[in-house]
């Protein structure tokens, strides 16, 4: 035969499911925070590359016109080697 359940069980299933949504919620927002954040990790190692690419160019650029040595970027001063 059928039982109905009381009204307690009823409400401790009730919670039980709106645990259960608001996890996967959670979830599905730390995932897309993931995703998020990856392309801004790709983005960053982009700009990374960039700037290495133009430090060795300055430095090329430098040496050709100073030698090498050493520059002191706050003084300005160059020391050659």
């Amino acid at each position: 035969t059928v039982m109905k359940l009381e009204q307690e069980d009823l409400k401790k299933l009730d919670l039980l499911k709106d645990n259960k949504d608001t996890f996967l919620k959670e979830l599905g927002q730390i995932k897309y925070n993931e995703i998020l954040l990856d392309e801004r990790n790709d983005k960053a190692l982009d700009i990374f590359e960039k700037l290495k690419q133009q430090e060795k160019s300055i430095i090329k650029e430098l040496e050709e016109k100073y030698g090498r040595g050493s520059v002191n970027v706050d003084t300005g001063e160059f020391t050659p080697e």
